[in-house]
């Protein structure tokens, strides 16, 4: 008896383990998370505050981000515009933006360089 309860906790404690990974698993970096907090905001992407972010985003909205070949769509601008801020603020890898909000690294580079060719345009 004590054996068999032995073992169903063994299971319980891998089923609880498994549960846990995923959940390290999903966690993806988004504007949302840090649009709060200014602190993280301006350490991320050099921006004062997030003031300051949304009228980024506005004056950056009348652009098109689409490339023929291409277009990110269940990315938000926000969250573009974000992924671009920290390459340029921090110099992180694509393989490491693409690890953080859980994306391709192709869609990181296409994402860094359509923001970076924009903001000369503006």
């Amino acid at each position: 008896m004590l054996q068999m309860k032995e073992n169903k906790l063994a299971d319980v404690k891998a089923k609880l383990a498994a549960i846990e990974e995923q959940k390290q698993n999903a966690t993806v970096m988004s504007y949302n998370d840090i649009a709060g907090n200014d602190g993280l905001l301006c350490h991320y992407t050099g921006l004062p505050n997030n003031a300051t972010f949304t009228c980024l985003v506005q004056l950056t909205s009348h652009f098109s981000f689409c490339s023929p070949s291409w277009a990110v769509t269940n990315l938000s601008i926000e969250d573009q515009l974000l992924i671009t801020l920290m390459k340029l603020r921090h110099n992180f890898t694509h393989m490491h933006l693409a690890y953080l909000f859980k994306l391709s690294v192709a869609t990181i580079s296409n994402i860094t360089s359509t923001w970076i060719d924009m903001s000369y345009c503006l």
